[in-house]
């Protein structure tokens, strides 16, 4: 549909009462269809969200506090695991020759 081309209406007053009734209809049957789509596409989140839930074991109880924390900004604590301090990264170990070698050993930071 190209809305850029200017459209030709009929000049007579009951041609244009016509034009406009079925339009209405066909707005109506429209607005019926998406109404029905919606619904599809709802119905389609839920089943998501639930077998979403259902795959990580996740009660309704504990679903609650899960989106209580989206809503809040606050993700944590994750269920069963306390909060705790983040580890502090390791220092990087001193590099020491191996006996008769002449190249540093390489140590790997994990």
């Amino acid at each position: 549909m190209n809305d850029n081309k200017k459209r030709h209406y009929p000049a007579d007053r009951d041609k244009l009462h016509a034009l406009c009734e079925r339009l209405e209809a066909e707005i109506a049957e429209r607005q019926e269809r998406l109404a029905e789509v919606r619904k599809l596409a709802i119905a389609a989140d839920n089943a998501a969200i639930i077998n979403t839930v259902k795959s990580h074991n996740i009660t309704p109880e504990e679903l609650v506090r899960v989106v209580e924390m989206i809503r809040s900004g606050n993700l944590t604590p994750v269920f069963g695991i306390e909060e705790t301090e983040p580890a502090e990264p390791e220092k990087p170990r001193k590099e020491s020759k191996k006996v008769g070698s002449h190249e540093p050993e390489e140590i790997e930071n994990e």
